[in-house]
């Protein structure tokens, strides 16, 4: 925070002596009506403002990636691994209502290479370790 203020005042004071320079230089003022200081004040809160948006567009896209479309659960379609052959040739394996497909993907497109039945043992989701951990607690107190 101390860095933006910094760099405000910093930026503040460069704008006000460019605009004191250019007033002294041609005799008029930068805007009719208002003084220099009015002017790098104005170009100051500009700039800021500007600086505001480009951060909260970048906020939002970040988010946005982090969430993978605003948390919407798929549950038909489960990715399970992915090889990279080169800059932009993949392998993909994902699992899709019960099946297992192998993708090749690359700049051209995505081609199913191969389909297989999912092995029972990834067919269900491992447990995290604080909810298997919460589930053996809840399992001691209700045999107690």
């Amino acid at each position: 925070m101390t860095v933006l203020l910094g760099f405000t005042a910093a930026l503040a004071e460069t704008a006000h002596s460019v605009a004191d320079q250019a007033q002294a230089t041609s005799g008029v003022a930068l805007v009719k009506g208002q003084s220099a200081a009015e002017v790098a004040v104005q170009l100051v809160q500009l700039v800021l403002s500007l600086g505001v948006v480009i951060g909260f567009i970048f906020a939002i896209a970040w988010f946005v990636k982090r969430q993978q479309g605003f948390g919407l659960q798929q549950k038909n379609i489960r990715f399970v691994e992915r090889l990279s052959l080169g800059p932009k040739d993949q392998l993909v394996l994902v699992d899709v209502a019960g099946e297992r497909l192998l993708l090749g993907v690359n700049a051209g497109g995505i081609q199913k290479l191969h389909e297989y039945p999912v092995p029972q043992d990834d067919a269900m989701p491992a447990d995290s370790e604080f909810s298997g951990y919460l589930n053996k607690i809840m399992q001691k107190k209700v045999a107690q």
